[in-house]
Formats: structure tokens, C-alpha cells, sequence
């Protein structure tokens, strides 16, 4: 007698599972986690049987044993206690947005599996079917500390919900970090943001060297902030587009590249998520340089207040929205710009902002 697939792999008291195999006959019994299973239909090839009342959380794992009438038993196969997909922990429990978490379980997919914490979706950088790694989505409230629900989406599914204490500085100077995120509504398979709290400035559309376009996205955010650090220490920096040896963005008067500009990225920008469509894709260069001055403004505004010259010279709406950036953002020698402000950024401005990373002049 032999157990080959159990499904569903996970279930609730009640629920009926099918263990499909070789070997059943009449008068054999189930038992799950040591409880007896009510046993529906026995048939040579497949058991269903009724899940019984189990101890444990939802997500724990339990032993399934099949036994004949004279004893003989299956070598025990596992299940779930609760409908898949669903979540057993999140790790660590608290963190800021732009944090790596781990989301454990089970029923997750690499293709379709959707994260969302307190409603916002997450990018999941890297998937398998017990364990997603996440980035933190920013967070649209104004506490210092908020208990939000964390939940995965998978096989046309909602897990239920787990709780991550999502935290965020609402007093101080407010660091303008870039964090890696999903693409949202309007964005397709294989795409993700690059951006700050407040809008996305990058749409990334290509793995390139990286193992998904998620992780490619965080080494990105990851150079991008060591940009912002120099910037607050006095040093000037400004971003560029170079045509060699390859299309990119770097900093003006360094020589290592920060980003690569790949075809993939600029074909994304002909209908880029929720705004209209162009006409054509921009080329890989005017991507570049779009990128390149949207950076520019984006850590001058947010470490040293000075004026948006970089995308002034793209026209309206881009010039229009940073202005407007610049004027809610006041920045002071000594203590730059105060978290509160960043708190009190307007959706409206906020979706001017995202209008301008994402439409390409």
C-alpha cells in the first residue's frame, strides 16, 4: 500500500481530502495527527476521508496514516491544518517599509502568488512553495508603529490573515530611501518599481544579470541609497545617461555604472501600468536620461532642498510635479525635511508623481 499525492494538501476540520495511491481496500482507516479520519469512499487507487478536529495552529503540519485491517500501514505522507494557500509566520515580525521578510507556509506558487500587507501589494522578490521573500511595502499610515494584516493570494485563493508590525519615523529628518516594489494594478509578470515612499521613479521590466527582476530591483534600490548617503554628507551628486559601452545611468563623475538601461525596460514605457499609451517605446537613451534626471531631483529635493533643474528641462508635467514635490518638502540647514511633511504629501501629488515616472517625454 502506497500514498502518492494528497490533495488538497491542506484542509479544514470537515473538509473532505483524497489520498490518492495503490494498494486501499475496504476496511482501512485514516487517522491525521493521531485523531481517526471518517473515511467517505474507499477505492483501490484513492481514499477520501473527512478531516478530523485537530490541536495546532493553522499552518502546522500532521502526519496522515493509512492502515489496513490486519494493520498493515503506508509510510505516513503530511498535511496541513488549514486551506492553502496559508500562512504560518512572518519574519520578522516588524520591520519598515523596504524590508526583506520571509512569508513561511504553504500553496504558494512562483507565477501567482500576490502579497499584500495592510492591502498594498508587496514585491516578492523569491518564491517557492513553502517560502516567499518579500520587501515591504510603504505604508500609507501616520503611526509610528501599526499592526497590519499580511496576506497571500495564490491558486485564486486568499490566505488567511497574519499579523507584521509595520513601523515608520513620523518625527525627525526624513531620508529620501529607495525601496524596491510591485508594479501594482496595470503591471504584468516580471516587473517592479524602484522608488521612494512617495512614487515609484524606475519601472524595471528585465531580470538582467540577477536571478528575477525583483533582486535586480534591490541591488538597484541598494545603490541607489549609498547615492543618498553620499548626498548627505555634503557630496554632489547628480545622475547622468552614458551611451557606452552600453546604455546607463551613473553618477556624474564616477565611473561605475549604477544601472544598466535594457530593451525590455524601455519597451515597458510604451503602455506603461495605468497611464496611456504612447505610440511607440522610447529609445533605450531617452529612457536613460529620464531616468537620470528624475533621480537628480529626487535626492536633491530630499537632502539639500535644491530647486528640480534636472526634469525643469523635460517640460510639463514632470517640471510641474516636482516643483510642487519641492514646495511640500521644505528643506532646512541643519535639520533637512521633517517626517511630518512627508506624512502630509497629498494623494493628488503623489499620483502626479508616479504620472511622471512612468510617462517617458
Amino acid at each position: 500500500m502506497r500514498v502518492t499525492t494528497v490533495d488538497p494538501p491542506g484542509a479544514q476540520p470537515g473538509d473532505e481530502v483524497v489520498l490518492s495511491g495503490s494498494g486501499f481496500a475496504e476496511g482501512l482507516s485514516v487517522t491525521v495527527g493521531g485523531q481517526a479520519a471518517s473515511v467517505v469512499k474507499t477505492e483501490p487507487e484513492a481514499v477520501r476521508f473527512q478531516m478530523p478536529q485537530l490541536a495546532g495552529a493553522p499552518g502546522s503540519v500532521h502526519p496522515v496514516l493509512v492502515a489496513s485491517a490486519g494493520g498493515r500501514g503506508a509510510p505516513p505522507v503530511q498535511l496541513y491544518l488549514g486551506r492553502l494557500p496559508l500562512v504560518s509566520a512572518v519574519e520578522p515580525a516588524r520591520g519598515v517599509a523596504g524590508d526583506l521578510v520571509r512569508v513561511r507556509g504553504a500553496g504558494f506558487t512562483a507565477e501567482t502568488t500576490v502579497v499584500t500587507f495592510d492591502g498594498q501589494p508587496a514585491l516578492v522578490a523569491a518564491a517557492g512553495a513553502s517560502e516567499l521573500l518579500v520587501v515591504v511595502p510603504p505604508s500609507s499610515r501616520s503611526q509610528a508603529e501599526t499592526l497590519v494584516p499580511v496576506v497571500v493570494h495564490a491558486r485564486g485563493r486568499a490566505s488567511s490573515e497574519s499579523g507584521f508590525t509595520l513601523q515608520r519615523l513620523v518625527e525627525g529628518t526624513w531620508v529620501p530611501r529607495f525601496i524596491a516594489g510591485a508594479v501594482g494594478e496595470g503591471g504584468t509578470a516580471g516587473q517592479a518599481t524602484v522608488g521612494t515612499e512617495l512614487a515609484p521613479v524606475l519601472l524595471l521590466s528585465s531580470k538582467d544579470e540577477s536571478r528575477s527582476t525583483g533582486e535586480r530591483a534591490l541591488s538597484v534600490a541598494k545603490a541607489l541609497d549609498a547615492a543618498v548617503d553620499r548626498a548627505r554628507v555634503g557630496q554632489a551628486v547628480a545622475f547622468e545617461a552614458r551611451e557606452e559601452p552600453e546604455v546607463c545611468v551613473a553618477l556624474v563623475g564616477a565611473p561605475d555604472r549604477l544601472l544598466k538601461v535594457l530593451p525590455q525596460d524601455a519597451a515597458a514605457y510604451e503602455t506603461p501600468p495605468g497611464q496611456p499609451g504612447r505610440g511607440a517605446p522610447p529609445t533605450s537613451m531617452a529612457l536613460a536620461r529620464h531616468w537620470a534626471a528624475l533621480l537628480t531631483d529626487t535626492v536633491a529635493i530630499g537632502t539639500s532642498g535644491a530647486k528640480p533643474s534636472a526634469t525643469a528641462d523635460l517640460g510639463s508635467p514632470w517640471s510641474h510635479a516636482f516643483a510642487q514635490l519641492r514646495a511640500a518638502l521644505p528643506w532646512q540647514y541643519g535639520s533637512g525635511v521633517a517626517s511630518a511633511r512627508v506624512l502630509a504629501v497629498s494623494p493628488e501629488l503623489k499620483r502626479k508623481l508616479r504620472e511622471a515616472a512612468l510617462r517617458v517625454p
